[in-house]
Formats: C-alpha cells, structure tokens, sequence
C-alpha cells in the first residue's frame, strides 16, 4: 500500500507543492511560482495559528500552477477537504480500499473522502502529521523542527553509534539524525506522536529506527553519542487549555533545563548533543543564558549557545502577566561533555527566515 501512494504521490507531483522559493519579491514577479500563495497557509500551520483564510482567497491564482491531479490531492492530503467519490476513486485507484482500511482516509457520507492526516513532503520525504489542532496532543511538522532538520543536513557531523531524539512528534528529527547514527531512538510522551512517527518510519522505509512512549525523566537508558532535541519553549500559562505539548513552563525555558540534566546522565563520555530553543529576554536580562550559565557549573557540560538574533517572538494577548517575556530569539545549544565548563555564545548564520525554513521543502536535495 505505502509503496502504491509514494508512486502516486510521486507520479503527480504532490512532494512539490510546498516547494517555496526563497525571495518573495521575485516569487510574486514570476507567474510559475504561484505556489507562494501557500506560504501563508503553511507558515501559519508551523507556527500553531492555523489561519486557512488568506490561502483561500489566494487558491484561485495557485490553481494555475497545478495539474489537476496534483491539485487533488493538495486538497485532500494537505487542506484536508472532502474530495468527491467520482475524482477520488480513478485517482486512488488500487490502493483505495487499503487507505480505507488503514483509517488514513475515511467516507464522509455520500459526499466524498478525506484524509484523516495531512502528508507534509519535506526534502524526500513524506510525513504524516495531524490537521489543524483539535486536541492536545496534536502531532505537527512545527518551523523550528524544519529548521533543525535543515540544520543537521546542512552541516557535516561525524559518524557515530547510538543517537536519541527527545521529544521526537513526527520523527523528522529521528529520520535526520539515522543518517549519521547506526541506530537511533526516539520516545515522546505522547502515544499518538509514537504511533505517527512509526506510521512516517514505514511510510517512508527506514531502518534502524526505533520509537517508544516515555517520559525523558524516567526515560533510564544512557550511552548515547548524538542527543537531539527541540523542546517546547513556549510561555503558555498553566490554564491554557489549548496545545499541551507546546507547554514549555515558565519563560518557556523549564523543559529545556530538565532535558539537558537528563542529557547529563545519557550522552557518552564523548558525545554531543544539539538542542534547539527559544532565548527569552525579560526587563533586559537573558534568562536563559543565567540559567546555563548556573548550570555549567554544577554539571562540568559545555554549551556553546547559536543565536538567531532575527527572531523575536511577539508577545500574546493571553499570556499571564509573568509569563510574557518582551521578546525570545531562536537559538541552537551545542552541549558536549568532557570540554571546558562555560556557556559560548556565538551568532548562527543569519538566515531569512523563509529561506533557512522553507527552501527545499518538497525538494530531494
């Protein structure tokens, strides 16, 4: 069945619909990237907003640049739409029956099909992840994971044994990371994140990949030599009620202190970890940097800190008063073991935003 949608996916083109280029201006000067227009949609998805509006009144100039068939599944693998039986069928012929079976996609009356989760391409792969959030433990390709897989690839890394994604959602980070490790776990604490990133592990036909259910905090297995993780480091106030996954406690940084005392205890005595964040400024002071700087201390870690100065985070009308940082930035932690104890901070490479995250998307490089 899976192999019967890659070639579909494939043989009509869907692993390109998000391929966004880099430059807005020249996009919008040139008719075939008409594509752009789903920016909105897709930016907005990463960033928890979810706002369809502007990609609806803009579909009618992306419908140009589409061939039907790819336009159909658009429809139904990544708006999430009710597709006629009469345009489903002839196009899922012979693996119908099998999507239906799998409960990836459902009839919705006499009206038509849709998918039960959206198939996002990034590079070449597909992922599985959850329509708009409905629950809170939705499983969703968020920018920052977009940025960190483009990071891993973008970079040279050694090659090394064991690797452990923290918190790894949609497996994309899990999948980036096996290609530099021999073997690779990846535990959430969320079960339908599990069942997900199995589901994108067979899906997209990968070995020596495994996902287990757990919390870090009890999760008791050590010896890692590549550690990964993007820990939620949003400053949601505990009565929130909306995505609890992207709880990341007070300031949006007490998660990301958890992981890197657990990183303490799991990373080999010459491994390395990467942990992307976010830096949020509060009356002037840094606290992130306070806190690993208090940190190194007491673990004998060193941390080089990767600032994406271009990145604030504007401040939400239903944050709590204490939870509101001025502004956050976006940044990369080096952790490594056996270095000298200190926090170095260093600037990434400045990268548009829409470049660094969205260039390639869809794309086999």
């Amino acid at each position: 069945m899976f192999e019967t949608l890659r070639e579909i996916l494939d043989r009509h083109h869907y692993r390109y619909i998000s391929m966004i280029p880099a430059d807005m201006d020249v996009a919008f000067s040139r008719n075939e990237w008409g594509l752009l227009t789903l920016l909105s949609s897709y930016r907005q998805r990463t960033t928890l907003l979810f706002s369809y509006s502007r990609l609806r009144r803009l579909i009618e100039y992306s419908i140009k640049c589409l061939k039907p068939e790819t336009y159909l599944l658009y429809q139904l693998f990544f708006r999430g739409l009710v597709v006629r039986p009469d345009l489903v069928e002839p196009l899922l012929d012979g693996v119908l029956t099998e999507l239906l079976d799998a409960s990836l996609l459902f009839k919705v009356g006499f009206d038509g099909y849709r998918a039960r989760q959206c198939i996002v391409p990034f590079k070449n792969y597909y992922l599985f992840c959850d329509f708009p959030i409905s629950h809170q433990d939705h499983v969703y390709l968020g920018a920052t994971s977009c940025f960190m897989a483009q990071y891993l690839l973008s970079h040279s890394w050694p090659a090394h044994g064991r690797g452990l994604d923290i918190g790894s959602g949609s497996g994309i980070l899990t999948f980036m990371l096996r290609r530099f490790c021999r073997e690779v776990v990846g535990i959430d604490i969320s079960d339908e994140a599990t069942t997900t990133a199995s589901l994108n592990r067979t899906f997209n036909n990968i070995s020596g990949v495994q996902f287990i259910t757990d919390d870090f905090n009890q999760f008791q297995e050590t010896g890692f030599d590549f550690i990964v993780g993007n820990p939620p480091a949003a400053d949601l106030p505990s009565s929130f009620q909306g995505v609890r996954n992207a709880y990341g406690g007070k300031y949006g940084i007490e998660k990301t202190i958890k992981v890197i005392r657990y990183i303490e205890k799991a990373l080999h005595e010459n491994g390395q970890a990467l942990l992307l964040t976010g830096a949020p400024v509060v009356q002037g002071e840094n606290i992130l940097y306070s806190s690993l700087r208090d940190l190194v201390k007491e673990s004998g870690l060193s941390i080089a800190v990767e600032v994406q100065a271009f990145w604030p985070m504007a401040r939400v009308d239903w944050h709590e008063p204490e939870f509101s940082p001025t502004h956050k930035y976006l940044v990369l932690l080096h952790i490594r073991r056996n270095a000298r104890p200190e926090v170095i901070l260093r600037p990434l490479p400045f990268y548009r935003r829409l470049e660094y995250i969205f260039q390639g998307l869809g794309g086999s490089r």
